[in-house]
């Protein structure tokens, strides 16, 4: 259903038995520091209790850190959050029925270790299904399964010493590059079966994650990692979606061009307000709106105009395309599933991305160029030349999980696969889709070689020189393809 109101069933998250197979686990859970509940109840607020609402997720957008606990801990918070729902709604009704304002602090719960906060707790980024592979959690829609960031992952978890030090490919002779050799060969046996219980030690570095939380959690204002795809299936309750198209990100941000709202604009207290003329200290009640936002990002009422919203009901799933900032709010308790992934069809935007992240990590540090040794000064290349450009690669690699040399090293690998696939060499678990569509992702990652290529010629030249002459090489392999046919 797409209606604001919802009459359909959902299920309850059985929290006892979550807990008796991933007790030991080690989750991030994050404090929802954007109140959501004017948004899930519709409720008219009390118009102070309403300001400091808006006041604190303004100002504590910044401060919202993730907590790290074992699942078991998360789930004796929320049991105790469960009860003093119970406890308060007990109390509502008996306001109601004695008519006597009782002081009701609804939303004051404890971290289960010594941490108080006034925040709901969302387990987010749970490696699930890389912590307990054997479990069988969950199997990805067909939709979804074009993945070359998870499939490239995945890989690099399953090859026995795997390494990523680029002096692995070979010398541009015959042989194929050790990549390719690894795309072809099947991967190692499964350790042997771990009881849920036992977490086995993983390396969990893949974008394939659970959510948990109860009602009123949310994910603030934010766009998928390097500008890639995602999807979200509900396995149980009901979110709501607001989602805002690329072409008007521009309307988010502050007057100087370089900080992102931490959430759209919220319409409701005017909404409330409206038709209310006495003005005096009405006017007081929208100055937090009006200061906090409407100055520091003087166009985010605007953007309201192109918001899509959308009300996700369980057992639904939802495609959000690369480039659009969302916000969610669970309106109900939550469990979920959420993949992000790019493939051939959205590689471009990710690469857009990555530059515009190198630019900014070069921006940063500008000041420090001259300190830094620009050119290896032996002729040498590699990782040993441009201290500069090593600097702002790290940095970017931090910054949103890759640099130049990894999205590199991943379209090789996607090459290597292709380059099997049509020529037969691999089965038909070696890729997805038939040969025109192994053919198209093998077209686009030419292309996106290409760029690389000559973005790296540029000022990085002297960091990249091997990795631009690995780039050329699986480059010149994929070029020999004409009419389906390829040469390998």
């Amino acid at each position: 259903m797409r209606e604001e109101e919802s009459t359909a069933h959902h299920s309850e998250v059985d929290i006892d038995y979550m807990e008796s197979l991933f007790g030991n686990s080690t989750v991030q859970v994050t404090p929802c520091c954007f109140k959501t509940d004017t948004i899930i109840s519709k409720k008219k607020r009390e118009e102070e209790e309403e300001e400091e609402t808006h006041a604190a997720a303004y100002d504590d957008a910044d401060t919202c850190s993730a907590w790290e606990m074992t699942f078991s801990q998360y789930c004796s918070w929320w049991r105790r959050t469960k009860d003093d729902d119970d406890n308060n709604n007990n109390n509502e009704e008996e306001e109601e029925e004695e008519e006597e304002g009782i002081s009701n602090d609804h939303h004051h719960y404890h971290h289960p270790t010594t941490t108080t906060t006034s925040s709901l707790l969302y387990l987010k980024d749970w490696h699930l299904s890389a912590e307990y592979p054997h479990y069988h959690a969950y199997q990805c829609p067909d939709y979804f399964q074009d993945d070359w960031l998870n499939e490239w992952l995945d890989y690099n978890k399953s090859v026995i010493g795997y390494n990523h030090d680029y002096d692995d490919y070979d010398d541009g002779g015959g042989s194929q590059s050790i990549l390719m050799d690894r795309a072809k060969s099947p991967p190692p046996p499964p350790p042997p079966r771990e009881t849920a219980t036992q977490p086995p030690c993983v390396t969990t570095s893949d974008y394939k994650f659970v959510y948990l939380g109860p009602a009123g959690t949310s994910t603030p204002l934010h766009a998928d990692v390097v500008r890639s795809y995602s999807w979200s299936a509900n396995i149980i309750g009901r979110k709501m979606w607001r989602l805002l198209p690329p072409e008007y990100v521009g309307l988010l941000y502050d007057s100087s061009g370089t900080s992102i709202a931490p959430c759209f604009y919220n319409t409701n207290i005017e909404e409330d307000r409206s038709g209310d003329s006495s003005g005096g200290d009405d006017d007081n009640h929208t100055d937090i709106t009006t200061i906090i936002l409407g100055r520091r990002y003087p166009r985010l009422k605007e953007a309201n105009e192109y918001i899509v919203t959308v009300y996700q009901e369980e057992g639904e799933a939802i495609f959000v395309p690369s480039g659009w900032f969302h916000e969610v709010i669970n309106i109900t308790d939550v469990v979920s599933i959420n993949h992000n992934w790019f493939n051939a069809h959205n590689g471009g935007m990710v690469w857009r991305f990555l530059q515009w992240e190198r630019r900014e990590a070069a921006r940063l540090i500008e000041d420090c160029r001259e300190l830094l040794c620009s050119d290896s000064g032996g002729g040498g290349g590699g990782k040993d030349g441009g201290e500069f450009e090593g600097l702002v690669q790290r940095n970017m690699g931090v910054n949103c999980g890759f640099d130049f040399a990894s999205y590199g090293e991943l379209l090789r690998f996607i090459a290597g696969r292709a380059l099997s696939r049509v020529g037969g060499e691999v089965g038909d678990d070696g890729g997805r889709g038939g040969v025109e569509e192994t053919l198209y992702r093998l077209q686009q990652v030419g292309m996106l070689l290409e760029q690389l290529i000559a973005e790296e010629e540029g000022e990085c030249r002297a960091f990249f020189t091997q990795e631009i002459e690995v780039n050329r090489r699986v480059l010149d392999k994929g070029r020999n393809w004409d009419d389906g046919r390829v040469e390998v």
